[in-house]
């Protein structure tokens, strides 16, 4: 596996890797209306452009396939962490954390998913609070967190 850092040529992959994670993997904690309203800025392509060229982002590598991205802003807020659907439980997103957590060694905060809630507190994060997110008028849950 290479991990490194992103390219502008890697948006595609990873909008459509988000897309299908949050499909396949968070179905389990949210429903369908919920997994549509989260996934709905799968099309926005200059959001997923803004986010990722404005924080730093990094990728996981497989066969030349993307299977895996994390990114944090400069404030320390890690906003995205996902590995593909198939590549789940083989250490890719322990990896991404690695890095993340050395890239920015001050307190970092996260909105972790009801489904990544065990990871993260594995990782030694702290609950801070539950909170509802609305977005496209759809209640999502998830739960804020933060590592020092």
């Amino acid at each position: 596996m290479l991990i490194r850092e992103y390219k502008k040529e890697d948006l595609l992959q990873i909008i459509q890797l988000f897309y299908d994670t949050v499909h396949h993997i968070n179905i389990k904690d949210y429903n369908d209306e919920q997994i549509e309203a989260w996934t709905s800025s799968y099309k926005d392509i200059n959001y997923w452009q803004n986010k990722l060229e404005n924080s730093y982002c990094i990728v996981a590598i497989i066969d030349n396939k993307i299977v895996g991205f994390a990114n944090i802003e400069n404030n320390g807020y890690f906003d995205c962490l996902y590995v593909h659907y198939l590549y789940q439980n083989m250490g890719i997103g322990s990896k991404l954390c690695d890095i993340i957590e050395k890239y920015y060694p001050n307190k970092i905060s996260i909105h972790v998913s009801l489904t990544a809630l065990s990871f993260f507190k594995k990782r030694g994060y702290k609950f801070i609070k539950d909170q509802i997110v609305l977005k496209n008028n759809i209640d999502l849950t998830n739960i804020i967190m933060e590592k020092y």
